[in-house]
């Protein structure tokens, strides 16, 4: 149950824009401003859905499912056919555990968001995939009555070509 109206006005304009450019093929079509402010609306509603209020059940963004040689129709893709865009960089913590930084386009930042649930196991699965034609789905998932809950249509498609894996590191 949302208790903050402006976390879940938040939620909601960052997915209406996201939703603009859900269809859109080639990001190519867009101009800098333009991929820029798409990467400012993604880590927006990262934020969002993640830690909308202190008093709501936990929210974590969760790693769900490989689709693989899916259309090109209705993916969200980050980065264009020139590799210009954004690109998602996941560390390994444990079998249920990664660290997420997203690198903002023409520029040297990372947003950085540590200790996000996964699945357990399922980062082996995803570095087994042929990464051309593959796509990463990222969802919402709530925590109710200690069952996590999948909130429908609320579903990111990210081509794995997108995104970098590295290994928990041994200490």
């Amino acid at each position: 149950m949302w208790t903050n109206p402006d976390a879940l006005w938040l939620i909601k304009s960052s997915i209406y824009k996201l939703d603009e450019i859900l269809f859109i093929k080639d990001m190519s079509d867009l101009s800098k401003e333009q991929k820029r402010q798409l990467f400012v609306d993604f880590i927006r509603f990262i934020n969002a859905i993640e830690f909308p209020n202190e008093f709501d059940e936990p929210k974590r963004i969760h790693l769900l499912s490989l689709d693989e040689r899916m259309v090109m129709a209705a993916t969200y893709y980050l980065q264009d056919y020139d590799g210009e865009g954004f690109s998602i960089i996941i560390e390994e913590v444990d079998n249920d555990t990664v660290n997420l930084k997203i690198h903002e386009p023409y520029t040297d930042d990372f947003f950085e968001k540590d200790n996000i649930v996964v699945r357990n196991g399922i980062l082996e699965k995803y570095k087994n995939f042929d990464v051309d034609d593959t796509y990463l789905s990222v969802g919402l998932i709530e925590i109710v009555d200690n069952i996590p809950v999948v909130r429908p249509n609320k579903i990111l498609k990210i081509p794995l070509k997108s995104i970098s894996f590295y290994e928990k590191k041994n200490e």
